[in-house]
């Protein structure tokens, strides 16, 4: 489970992840790491379609909702 104040917790950057839709994705990066005001600027990870390459991101704490690991 991620937790916000563990960055141990977060997904590597580079690993691979299956959204519930079949779809493959790598983590890039993640946004807005030292904010205080999650409700106004949130953590976000950064990911990219490993077959088309198109860039996405969400909100951290959502990740695990719709992606399983499947590589790091």
């Amino acid at each position: 489970m991620i937790d916000l104040n563990n960055m141990d917790t977060w997904p590597e950057a580079r690993s691979l992840w299956q959204h519930h839709n079949g779809n493959v994705y790598r983590v890039i990066c993640y946004t807005n790491i030292e904010t205080t005001k999650q409700d106004t600027y949130p953590t976000t990870i950064v990911y990219e379609n490993v077959n088309n390459f198109k860039l996405y991101s969400r909100k951290l704490i959502d990740w695990e909702r719709s992606m399983k690991l499947v590589g790091e």
